[in-house]
């Protein structure tokens, strides 16, 4: 809903103005966002195709041309049928330059453990794009059809030196959509910056494969300089696992990991969802109650939601799952919004926040963590 203010302050401000929209949401619901202020969608990864549709602007050619394109079309839209999937390899670097970096890092809008140590000069990559898993709660696969493309490494080494000479960084966040899942070019990746990096730190904040977590490639983590991994634990029932999480933790291994990163002086922060169509009081209550005896330095519980674009929402939308004040433009993070059959409304939001507050109360200051507006997940609702 922001967004579409925007592109109609762009369109009172410059009339002739061409409004592109793009990203995860609009790529899955266009019917819901395209309107008279936004001349066309960009769905996927177009890194290419929104350069083809600027040469298509440029020259008065046909914008049905152009790869990627979503279209009003009266009452609905009209999609271009032909993909792309660009090879991060063959693109080039972001304009990072054009961001004003200085109110970027002072806005202190970066993970916590930054704030903490007053280090601001980070800079988010992606040394690969796509995930080759299809869990279906997830936008990625919508994205990149679950095609895993990788950097070489040493375009991944020069791509950092840049950013180091150039923005004077000292802290990567890696947000690949699965950086562990090649697990021999993971070990590959960190023994180089071990070599190129000792004076750097890393983090992978975008949820870690926890089933490619193993001994070498913990230790060779904290040869690197690595402070801390979110780890993509999800649910904490096998059940769940098997049906709805096409990762397949393996629980088992999940506190001897921790341990482990424990050691070395990494910071481990747990991923859990709960909320799933079907799932039952008893498995909910279970993760809630099992998140807190891992050993974790930091656990995230998150209400499942479906999110347009992916087959949990197809399933909400066809079984009538959802309650009738869910808007998918206008999604309420910390409220449920799938009906549960044996949990009442509420009773996963306010376990949630319970169980957050009292396991973090003794690891962070929680009133400084939420005023920073890193985490906004756990509000209160008003």
């Amino acid at each position: 809903l922001e967004a579409q203010k925007l592109c109609r302050l762009a369109k009172e401000t410059i009339p002739d103005a061409f409004v592109v929209f793009g990203g995860q949401h609009p790529s899955g619901m266009p019917q819901l966002v395209i309107d008279e202020n936004i001349d066309c969608i960009m769905y996927g990864e177009a890194d290419r195709s929104i350069i083809e549709l600027v040469e298509t602007l440029n020259t008065g050619g046909d914008l049905r041309d152009v790869k990627q394109i979503i279209l009003q079309d009266g009452d609905t839209y009209w999609k271009s049928p032909k993909n792309d999937y660009p090879d991060p390899k063959e693109l080039p670097l972001p304009a990072w330059h054009l961001v004003g970096l200085d109110k970027y890092w002072n806005a202190g809008l970066a993970d916590y453990e930054i704030n903490l140590k007053s280090q601001q000069k980070f800079l988010i990559m992606m040394s690969s794009r796509g995930c080759p898993h299809a869990c279906y709660f997830c936008t990625a696969p919508m994205m990149s059809d679950r095609r895993f493309r990788m950097k070489e490494i040493p375009q991944v080494i020069e791509e950092i030196q840049h950013y180091r000479d150039t923005y004077g960084v000292d802290e990567i966040h890696f947000w690949d959509d699965n950086f562990f899942i090649n697990k021999k070019r993971v070990k590959k990746l960190l023994k180089a910056l071990v070599e190129n990096f000792p004076d750097m730190s890393f983090q992978v904040p975008s949820g870690s494969e926890v089933n490619a977590i193993d001994d070498e490639v913990i230790e060779l983590l904290s040869q690197a300089g690595f402070t801390k991994l979110f780890m993509a634990i999800e649910s904490l029932n096998p059940d769940i696992q098997e049906d709805v999480i096409d990762k397949h933790v393996d629980l088992a291994r999940v506190p001897d990991i921790v341990e482990k990163l424990r050691v070395k002086g990494i910071i481990s922060e747990g991923s859990f969802m709960v909320g799933f169509p079907g799932e039952s009081k008893a498995q909910i209550d279970h993760t809630f109650d099992t998140a807190s005896k891992l050993g974790l330095d930091r656990i995230s519980v998150s209400i499942v939601n479906p999110l347009p674009g992916t087959p949990l929402y197809d399933e909400c939308i066809e079984k009538d799952l959802v309650y009738d004040d869910f808007d998918p433009q206008n999604v309420r993070w910390s409220t449920e919004n799938i009906k549960m059959e044996e949990v009442d409304r509420g009773y996963i939001s306010k376990r949630r926040r319970e169980v957050w507050e009292s396991y973090m109360k003794d690891k962070i200051d929680i009133t400084k963590y939420e005023t920073q507006n890193i985490v906004t997940d756990y509000d209160r609702d008003e």
